[in-house]
């Protein structure tokens, strides 16, 4: 082999290994980009609504053992457009809604608003929401989750889909 074959043979394997490295790329981007589909396509869904119905419902009936406002229409309980939807960590599918704490004590400038721990909070809530969710032919779930909002917001999460690839049957994706 001359040293003119070597280098031929090097110059073919560099543009072989760039050429791979940007299929890998382009493919990892369009992965990210459907699953990004996906997670917006659920939150236009009616499943997406019909939960939030039912967690409405279910703190309707619950609110005051919860320190909670009691919820209006479903629509504002849903959480800001963009991030109602998410995968989290372990790859489940995870829906948030948004509701909030009853004032404890307001002064000129103050407000406080009440202390119940979400962890009660989700415990009182899931005693009966698998049943609402039934009631609105939904599958039984319960709240896996929430944290603190702004101005005494709670941010209730639940799971309806275990995974991208449940999601995807779902919205009828191959």
């Amino acid at each position: 082999m001359t040293i003119g074959q070597f280098f031929l043979i090097l110059v073919l394997l560099i543009i072989m290994a760039v050429f791979y490295r940007k299929d890998r790329q382009d493919t990892q981007t369009m992965n990210a980009q459907n699953s990004q589909r996906i997670l917006t396509e659920l939150e236009a869904s009616p499943l997406y609504k019909d939960y939030a119905l039912a967690a409405c419902e279910c703190v309707r009936n619950n609110y005051q053992a919860c320190t909670l406002v009691r919820p209006g229409d479903f629509v504002n309980h849903l959480a800001p457009l963009g991030t109602g939807v998410f995968e989290d960590k372990f790859g489940r599918i995870i829906f948030c809604y948004k509701f909030t704490r009853s004032v404890a004590t307001a002064k000129i400038g103050e407000i406080t608003y009440s202390t119940l721990s979400i962890r009660k909070m989700a415990s009182t809530l899931n005693q009966s929401l698998p049943n609402y969710c039934l009631a609105y032919g939904l599958l039984p779930i319960s709240i896996i989750g929430g944290k603190n909002g702004n101005n005494g917001t709670v941010i209730f999460c639940i799971c309806p889909f275990a995974s991208l690839q449940e999601a995807k049957q779902y919205l009828g994706w191959r």
